[in-house]
């Protein structure tokens, strides 16, 4: 397997291989520079991906603003992608673009699958099937106190999107 930006986070254990998800945010409120370090981390992704001689369409890192997106881009460019996102309220909020009621619900769902590091994902609509064979999403990104705040609050009685996510809070300076 030739190497590629997100398969550094797949562990080798015999012959099988195991993935492993990450979802991640940093809290902060405004002016606390969480951007910046999206920047940067979203900057050394796309060195790495330069010096592996990939082209910038051809990125692992992908922001998708659709699961349809999402799952474009993961049968384009390879079942691993990394998805970072300067404020997690914009993938929260893109989880029911384009949707009826309850189209969220469902596109968590999808995501909360990919989190599980299924061997096989298949997504189908009227029009298009799309399947996507040993895939692994990635989402890191950074947020205000009260948005994720909300998100938590909503997976107490909800499929528990935001509890799969490692949340790092610093004290302020």
């Amino acid at each position: 397997m030739a190497p590629t930006l997100v398969n550094v986070v797949t562990a080798r254990e015999a012959r099988n291989i195991i993935n492993i998800s990450f979802y991640t945010a940093i809290v902060g409120y405004a002016g606390a520079n969480k951007s910046k370090a999206v920047d940067l981390l979203r900057d050394a992704c796309q060195d790495i991906d330069m010096v592996l001689g990939n082209k910038l369409e051809d990125s692992r890192v992908n922001n998708s603003a659709t699961i349809e997106s999402l799952f474009s881009g993961m049968q384009r460019v390879g079942p691993h992608l990394l998805q970072l996102f300067d404020e997690i309220n914009t993938l929260s909020a893109s989880l029911h673009l384009y949707k009826a009621a309850g189209g969220a619900s469902y596109d968590r769902s999808l995501i909360n699958q990919l989190y599980n590091t299924l061997r096989y994902i298949r997504r189908q609509t009227l029009d298009n099937s799309t399947s996507v064979q040993n895939p692994l999403l990635n989402i890191g990104g950074a947020g205000h106190p009260v948005e994720l705040a909300n998100g938590i609050r909503s997976d107490m009685q909800g499929d528990g999107f935001f509890s799969r996510f490692l949340i790092s809070c610093p004290t302020p300076s």
